[in-house]
């Protein structure tokens, strides 16, 4: 996949190591797709929140990524999350796993991703332009994107699922699976956003 001068510079780490990992992330998922190049993202969603999904490995990537200091640089929003913030001992939640989970979403705030935890960002006030590119990750939210909107994004989604909590973390929560390798092209310091083009044109 042919990079831009200032993609290599964020690979070689101009811009540190937080923008380098996702270039890094961006660079092996092109390979992989058989990207020519990428384009500018508008915007991003991330999916990968909670905790029941991503587990004990996930969370320690999300923090490990906040510590290098890389930041969104396009509007970036969450997904929900595995317990209700509020409500979540009434409804019968584990103690720890709501500390985790209060953990990963510390660790997206600190990548510069907006607290939302919704699945309909375009209700969030600021609903994409026609034509724009995204990288969104929830299902929903990008067939509507894609069909009612205009835009253009593929089914992003979370960093590695490494480990599923116990039972006893859960609490017979259901768990639900996240496919994807990472939260793409919105993970860049000083940097415009991308996200892979594939074989000469835009994946949608």
């Amino acid at each position: 996949m042919k990079l831009a001068r200032e993609d290599l510079d964020i690979l070689r780490g101009k811009l540190g190591a937080g923008a380098a990992r996702g270039m890094e992330i961006l660079a092996a998922l092109g390979r992989i797709h058989e990207a020519r190049d990428m384009v500018l993202v508008e915007s991003a969603q991330v999916s990968g929140v909670s905790y029941d999904n991503i587990g004990e490995h996930g969370l320690a990537f999300l923090e490990e990524w906040a510590s290098q200091g890389s930041r969104a640089v396009v509007p970036a929003t969450m997904n929900p999350g595995g317990a209700d913030r509020r409500l979540w001992k009434s409804l019968g939640f584990n103690p720890a796993f709501v500390r985790k989970q209060e953990r990963v979403i510390a660790a997206l705030e600190r990548l510069g991703i907006r607290p939302t935890l919704t699945c309909t960002p375009y209700h969030l006030g600021l609903p994409p332009r026609p034509g724009s590119h995204l990288a969104w990750a929830e299902s929903s939210a990008v067939c509507f994107a894609n069909s009612v909107l205009g835009a253009r994004t593929n089914r992003e989604g979370g960093p590695p699922r490494s480990q599923r909590p116990s039972r006893e973390e859960r609490r017979g929560i259901p768990c639900t699976w996240t496919k994807g390798a990472s939260p793409r092209g919105s993970f860049r310091s000083n940097a415009p956003s991308r996200r892979a083009r594939t074989r000469g044109r835009s994946d949608i």
